[in-house]
C-alpha cells in the first residue's frame, strides 16, 4: 500500500552563529519548521485487546508505526498538478536519513530553519515503499508484520503529495495516483514557527494467523487496512502557528 519533507543553506544557519536577523544572504526571510510524524492511534489509543473478526485466526489489530528505509522529505512551494512535467521543481529537504537504514516513521522529529512561504508539495523517498514493516498491538505486546520483499529491487522511489492527492510520474508528467493519500498546504512565516505534525490515519489492519502460530511468520497474510470512521483521507498535516 502506497502510503508515501527540506533543507535550507547552510548560510542561514551562520548568519544566526554570529547573531544576524533571520535572512539568508539573499534577504529572503525564514521562519522555523517543527516537524513530526504520528499516528491515529498514538494520539487517540484504543483497546489493545483485539479479538477475532468472526473468521477463524484473523485478528484485527491497531497500527501504532511504521518501519522503512526512509530516506528524504521534501517539500516545495509549486503545487503539483496532472499533466505538469516534474522537472524544475525546487525541492527543500527538511529531513534526510541514510537510505540503507530503517528508521521508525514515530521517530522522525525536527527543527529547521527554512524559506517563509505557502508549501504546496511533499515529496517522500525512500525504498520498498510498497512493503512497509507495519507495528500492530496484539493483546498488549507489539507485532512487527514482516512483508516479503525482493532483495534484488532496492531502488530509491519518490512519492509526491498535495491537498489534491497522491502523485506518480507516468511517461515523464505526473499522474494522479489516488485522492485518499491528500495532505494539505502549510505557511512558514518570517521570524515565526510552525508546528507541522503528519499524521497517518491508518487506524487497523487484518491479521491473518494463517499457520496459527499466535505470532506473524512466513505464510501470513494482512488485509484489510482502514481508517477511522468519518475520516476520508489515509494521513493529514495538522498546523500550528505560534
Amino acid at each position: 500500500m502506497k502510503t508515501k519533507l527540506f533543507l535550507l543553506s547552510l548560510m542561514a544557519t551562520s548568519f544566526l552563529l554570529l547573531g544576524c536577523d533571520k535572512d539568508d544572504k539573499t534577504g529572503n526571510e525564514v521562519g522555523t519548521l517543527n516537524f513530526k510524524v504520528t499516528f491515529w492511534n498514538i494520539e487517540f489509543p484504543v483497546d489493545k485487546k483485539q479479538g477475532v473478526t468472526g473468521k477463524e485466526n484473523v485478528y484485527t489489530l491497531p497500527i501504532v508505526d511504521m518501519k522503512n528505509y526512509v530516506y528524504k522529505f521534501e517539500v516545495s512551494e509549486t503545487e503539483l498538478k496532472e499533466g505538469a512535467s516534474p522537472e524544475g521543481i525546487e525541492w527543500v529537504t527538511i529531513f534526510e536519513s541514510d537510505p540503507n537504514q530503517m528508521i521508525y516513521f514515530s521517530e522522525i522529529e525536527l527543527s529547521k530553519d527554512i524559506q517563509a512561504g505557502d508549501y504546496r508539495s511533499i515529496r517522500i523517498s525512500g525504498k520498498y515503499f510498497g512493503d512497509f514493516i507495519w507495528v500492530c498491538e496484539f493483546q498488549g505486546n507489539k507485532m512487527y508484520i514482516i512483508p516479503d520483499r525482493d532483495p534484488d529491487d532496492d531502488s530509491i522511489v519518490w512519492e509526491h503529495f498535495t491537498e489534491t492527492g497522491g502523485f506518480d510520474i507516468e511517461d515523464g508528467v505526473f499522474v494522479l495516483g489516488t485522492d485518499r493519500e491528500r495532505l494539505g498546504t502549510f505557511e512558514i512565516k518570517a521570524n515565526k514557527t510552525t508546528n507541522l505534525i503528519m499524521r497517518y490515519n491508518l487506524k487497523t489492519l487484518d491479521w491473518h494467523d494463517n499457520d496459527g502460530s499466535g505470532d506473524w511468520s512466513d505464510g501470513d497474510d494482512i488485509s484489510n487496512w482502514t481508517v477511522p470512521e468519518g475520516v476520508t483521507t489515509m494521513m493529514d498535516f495538522i498546523v500550528e502557528y505560534e
